[in-house]
């Protein structure tokens, strides 16, 4: 009987941590990425919880960048249905040092005795076409108006704006055994609407279409430290009719 009771006690303590730590949440990661070792881009930590107050972070080590600004921190505040909730964002603005690939650590926030903490966020800088260059790293950041007319005047990468991937439930599997194929858009661009332009046969399998709603839940996702708005536009139940090696082929859309 007493090792029973100190086999629940250690359950129960654990559930208790373990609720604690869904009080809380942080992540952390950066507005582009790649960046020209002559480009600025913006870390950002976002902290929320259903709490009344938020802990202070700890944010990582930015030796390998010059900090052009921050931490600037904005919050907010929320009661829905008599529950509080809160939320806090620090925004860090750095400029790359030199080129290569550099690791920033995680952020970290201490809450009900434990140590809370973001994943840490890789950057890649790359040599690259130079944009203007304020007169020291230290010096203040440019107008508002200066950086809007940077922005007009640069072409987006699409390629890293918008994305496509096909997601399957499984990538081996029996005769007949179905897999379920989701197609997804990442997108950090304004998109107003999309339309299938090829979508070939799929040879090897039996198909069925899932019916998606009119509208699309919109989630985010952090890729490669990065985040992206991502939206399920098409899901597909696949049930192989041979064995062997099948390829689905790729789809494409317009936007």
């Amino acid at each position: 009987m007493k090792h029973a009771a100190v086999v629940v006690l250690v359950l129960l303590m654990s559930l208790s941590l373990r609720a604690a730590a869904t009080d809380l949440q942080i992540k952390a990661w950066v507005d582009r990425n790649p960046v020209s070792v002559e480009d600025e881009f913006t870390y950002i930590v976002e902290i929320s919880g259903k709490v009344r107050s938020l802990p202070e972070v700890q944010l990582p080590d930015f030796s390998a960048f010059y900090v052009l600004s921050g931490p600037n921190v904005s919050s907010s505040y929320q009661i829905i249905n008599f529950e509080f909730s809160a939320s806090q964002t620090y925004r860090v603005i750095l400029q790359p040092r030199k080129t290569g690939e550099f690791t920033l650590g995680p952020a970290k926030v201490k809450f009900k005795g434990q140590t809370l903490q973001s994943e840490p966020v890789r950057v890649k800088v790359i040599q690259g076409p130079s944009r203007p260059r304020r007169s020291s790293p230290a010096a203040q950041s440019p107008s508002r108006s200066t950086q809007q007319q940077g922005r007009q005047g640069s072409q987006p990468n699409l390629s890293r704006a918008i994305q496509l991937k096909a997601i399957p439930t499984a990538r081996s599997v029996y005769l007949g055994q179905q897999v379920t194929l989701s197609y997804k858009i990442y997108f950090r661009a304004r998109i107003r609407d999309f339309d299938f332009v090829d979508h070939p046969e799929t040879v090897g399998f039996w198909v069925e279409e899932y019916p998606l709603s009119g509208e699309a839940t919109i989630t985010r996702e952090i890729v490669d430290g990065v985040q992206y708005n991502v939206a399920e536009i098409k899901r597909l139940a696949l049930f192989p009719n041979k064995t062997g090696k099948l390829t689905i082929p790729p789809v494409t859309i317009t936007v």
